[in-house]
């Protein structure tokens, strides 16, 4: 709730944003047939962005929380596809996401010390980290085998 709180506070008005209730833990055999009926796909982002035409994807995941494999694959082809997608483990890493994206933010959880530091170390152009490189490559031998992703 706290993250909803925030992207409601701060995001520019001419930016939309939803969460997608994924389902927590097990559900039945006829849940998850009807979640999958309507095109509900695993390893999607808790939040959804969209924001001047981009997709911007914030994965959700408590401090000890670990990214499971078929999120690794979606992120992969949510960026194979154009958009972005970040992990974030707090508020001040869903901020700063939003920053290094280049959204303009109506607030912030910084203080001006460590915004100003943040802004400083940010790199002037992005680049993908090695494990995203990875599931990009690990995706396109998955298409070549012949699995539907």
């Amino acid at each position: 709730m706290a993250t909803a709180t925030f992207l409601s506070a701060v995001l520019p008005r001419d930016t939309y944003w939803t969460s997608v209730d994924a389902g927590q833990g097990a559900m039945n055999l006829r849940a998850a047939q009807l979640r999958k009926a309507r095109g509900v796909k695993p390893g999607f982002p808790d939040v959804s962005v969209i924001w001047r035409g981009g997709y911007y994807g914030l994965e959700l995941k408590a401090s000890a929380g670990k990214v499971s494999e078929i999120q690794r694959i979606t992120h992969a082809q949510i960026r194979e596809a154009g958009g972005q997608v970040s992990v974030c483990r707090s508020i001040e890493e869903v901020e700063r996401a939003l920053r290094h994206w280049g959204i303009p933010l109506r607030g912030t959880t910084l203080t001006a010390q460590d915004r100003d530091a943040w802004v400083a170390a940010a790199p002037k152009k992005p680049r993908a980290k090695a494990t995203e490189r990875a599931d990009v490559a690990k995706l396109a031998k998955l298409r070549a085998a012949g699995y539907p992703v």
